[in-house]
């Protein structure tokens, strides 16, 4: 039992001479060590044909002399600059045999959250002077713009801060924005097509009462352009009108705009002015209802012309037969009443279809609505009115009637052309009385026409027809008698 108890005390006293002895176990925390993780460069693990060997006790020198001409793969120095490796083999842990320590003269502890090229705070943010390259999660000066500096370095923005020149990787530096991409960072909307940033902005509070007047426009809104240092235009002021327009509006229904506000609307019921012009009528009512506005009651009691019926406003229109022209309502012209031919169509008391035609000596002004006579002719008067009534046959055989026919009245003091050198027959002027007729035997008689001078008094004066002679007396007082008799 004591022999037992001496061997494990020698055992545990060469265990413990052994540990004292230099055998060293690398600390990952050891930023002076060849397993350091931290540095920056993009040394990489040393693949060197030194095996590792845990157990080595008797080197005295380190294989590797210089960091820059081995083939070195992994991270394992803070930086480029130390001419010996701690250990023969970088990669192993337990080499007891180095006599000679790492010459490391980097002591940078890492950088701290914050610090120019540290990691970013949680909260995507950095120290003063600083910003937060978010992709890398890393923190880089802000230089107030998004253009990568204009220098010779490629390198990242997070490159080791020891280094003298740039290592030789790519720029990963935060590019320029796009003017999309700035346009969306403003919260705009990008037209490419118009290369325009735009956004929509809403218009001040409009009053009470009221509604939007935009026309096309988005009810209560307005477009903000970008030009690269403001939106314009800044803001727009609402206001009160009653043509469309950005940011404008006006009384909603039942209101009426009154001291620069939207009131409740004031009606009353009012007659039209009296007396509407000649040969005018209402069109429809003559008694409207009336809103008071800022400019008073309306609309008007004026009667005004408007062919368009209306309940809503004192208008008139032209009675049937008249049309407007030059503001007075004129009579419209109806070539039934003024032609130069008539075709008559009808049935007689016989119970015939008949037709013929009558002659007549107006024409229609598509202008005036008047029926303009040829001269010579003019319209008389009839106890139907204007003009005078004109049948299609004879007696019993009479198969239409013309009433109020214009221009068919022989001019006597004028006569027309045809009738220049005999004057008008008495038969075709306005004069009823009985000249040549069986019932007047004082003066033609049947055999004679009676005419009216042309010239002078236009004396009425008798002319025999062929085969008759006056019996006594002249052309003034004579008889016209048949040359048979005796």
């Amino acid at each position: 039992m004591k022999k037992f108890s001496l061997v494990s005390a020698l055992f545990i006293l060469f265990f413990a001479v052994s540990c004292d002895s230099g055998v060293k176990f690398n600390n990952p925390n050891d930023i002076n060590s060849d397993a350091y993780q931290g540095g920056g460069d993009a040394e990489t693990q040393d693949i060197d044909s030194e095996q590792s060997d845990n157990t080595d006790v008797s080197d005295s020198e380190p294989t590797d002399t210089d960091d820059d001409s081995d083939t070195d793969t992994s991270n394992s120095d803070i930086t480029d600059n130390d001419t010996t490796n701690a250990d023969n083999d970088d990669t192993d842990n337990t080499d007891t045999a180095d006599s000679t320590p790492d010459n490391d003269s980097n002591t940078d502890q890492g950088r701290k959250q914050g610090e120019l090229y540290g990691e970013c705070y949680p909260n995507d943010t950095c120290n003063a002077g600083l910003t937060c390259d978010v992709e890398n999660n890393i923190c880089i000066r802000d230089n107030g713009d998004t253009t990568p500096d204009d220098d010779a370095d490629t390198s990242d923005a997070n490159d080791d801060s020891g280094n003298s020149g740039p290592d030789d990787d790519t720029d990963t530096g935060t590019a320029e924005l796009t003017k999309e991409e700035k346009c969306n960072v403003l919260g705009g909307n990008w037209n490419a097509s118009q290369s325009k940033c735009t956004r929509t902005q809403n218009c001040p509070d409009k009053p009470a009462n009221t509604v939007w007047n935009d026309g096309d426009i988005i009810e209560g809104t307005f477009t903000q352009t970008w030009n690269v240092e403001e939106w314009i235009p800044a803001s727009y002021d609402s206001s009160y009108s009653l043509t469309a327009g950005i940011c404008r509006y006006k009384c909603a229904d039942g209101y009426t705009w009154n001291n620069g506000a939207c009131e409740q609307v004031q009606t009353r019921t009012a007659e039209c002015k009296k007396p509407l012009p000649e040969n005018t009528e209402w069109n429809t009512v003559d008694r409207i209802t009336q809103t008071y506005t800022s400019s008073g009651w309306e609309p008007s009691t004026t009667p005004v012309y408007n062919p368009e019926p209306s309940e809503n406003e004192c208008r008139y229109k032209c009675v049937s037969g008249y049309f407007m022209n030059d503001g007075v309502c004129k009579k419209n012209c109806d070539i039934n009443k003024c032609f130069k031919t008539h075709e008559c169509t009808g049935e007689a008391l016989t119970g015939i279809e008949m037709t013929g035609t009558v002659s007549g000596h107006g024409t229609c002004s598509n202008t005036t609505g008047e029926c303009l006579c040829d001269a010579g002719w003019i319209t008389g008067t009839s106890d139907l009115g204007a003009g005078t009534t004109v049948q299609c046959g004879a007696l019993v055989s009479v198969f239409e009637t013309l009433n109020n026919v214009e221009c068919t009245i022989c001019d006597k003091n004028n006569p027309p052309s045809e009738y220049a050198t005999s004057g008008c027959p008495q038969e075709l002027t306005e004069d009823t009385s009985l000249c040549n007729s069986i019932y007047s035997l004082t003066f033609c008689g049947m055999g004679g026409s009676c005419y009216y001078e042309p010239t002078g008094d236009h004396k009425l004066y008798c002319v025999c027809s062929s085969g008759y002679h006056l019996e006594y007396g002249d052309k003034y007082t004579g008889y016209c008698a048949s040359d048979t008799e005796g």
